[in-house]
């Protein structure tokens, strides 16, 4: 909602979401390396993160807006499409999403919901590994505040 009350709309969103997954990702490019914890279900989005951090930060802000769209409107073409450029993405080092599901999937429409759901959470879990990391190097940081 707006300061009016207005509701934003959906698609407005989508820049401001990508702008806050920017700034973390650009303070996270200058952390150190991932903790070990879920190394099989991150690691292609870890190689991705390590091989060119800009990509997949504008397509994971893309990919989870496209997600939302797809669940707010209970689409399972646009689910199949949001998984379909997942797959696209981890083919970039040489993953697909079997490799973060850790088992062997087919996209059909009948589980394209299910599966994009589980590809999320995924997607989310690895944002918010990064956002920890994130908020624990500016923690340690000391801030003078200066009057």
């Amino acid at each position: 909602m707006t300061s009016r009350g207005a509701a934003i709309p959906e698609r407005e969103t989508c820049p401001i979401i990508k702008m806050k997954v920017a700034v973390v990702f650009l303070i996270a490019a200058f952390a150190s390396s991932f903790e070990a914890a879920s190394v099989t279900r991150y690691n292609c989005l870890e190689q991705l993160f390590k091989n060119d951090a800009p990509l997949l930060l504008q397509s994971m802000a893309t990919l989870l807006c496209d997600y939302k769209l797809a669940k707010s409107q209970q689409n399972a073409e646009l689910f199949e499409q949001f998984l379909i450029k997942v797959n696209a993405l981890l083919e970039k080092v040489g993953c697909t999403i079997d490799n973060i599901l850790g088992t062997n999937v087919t996209i059909t429409l009948q589980d394209a919901e299910q599966l994009g759901d589980n590809v999320a959470n995924i997607l989310f879990g690895f944002l918010e590994s990064i956002i920890a990391k994130v908020t624990k190097i500016l923690d340690d940081i000391p801030f003078m505040v200066i009057f």
